[in-house]
Parts: C-alpha cells; sequence; structure tokens
C-alpha cells in the first residue's frame, strides 16, 4: 500500500534495546589526558567549542554527550 506507514516489529526493537552495550557515565566526566603530537580536534573555551590545533601539553578531556566525539579543554589544576 502507498501511502501508509508500517511500524517496526516490537521484537526488533527489543533485540536492538537488550543487545546494545550500556554507556559507562565516567566517559562524560573531565579527565586529565597529555597530547604528544600536535592534533586537530574540538576544543572548547568560554566562547563555545570549535576545531582547534591543539599543541603537546596537558588538557582535559571527555566525551560529548551530543557529536560523539571527544572534546579537550585546557588542564587547569
Amino acid at each position: 500500500m502507498i501511502g501508509t506507514i508500517r511500524e517496526r516489529p516490537h521484537s526488533v526493537t527489543r533485540w536492538f534495546m537488550e543487545n546494545t552495550t550500556p554507556i559507562d557515565p565516567a566517559v562524560y566526566e573531565w579527565r586529565p589526558c597529555s597530547i604528544l603530537l600536535p592534533q586537530i580536534a574540538l576544543k572548547t573555551t568560554r566562547f563555545g567549542t570549535r576545531l582547534s590545533l591543539l599543541w603537546p601539553g596537558r588538557y582535559m578531556v571527555r566525551q560529548s554527550r551530543s557529536m560523539g566525539r571527544r572534546i579537550y579543554r585546557s588542564y587547569s589544576a
């Protein structure tokens, strides 16, 4: 039939929910890290988050909830 919406069977949804690994909430916490080689990555500042060149040094890093990528910020002790 054209123009009708078919719903997914509940068994597919149930299978997907059962077979996904739970995400560890500690991944989203800031933790220290050292960078040895310059790299381009997402860096957050007081003005926002954008791609920038990270020079070797110490940074804080966490996983982004919305983008799924690592986000870096300057290290503050």
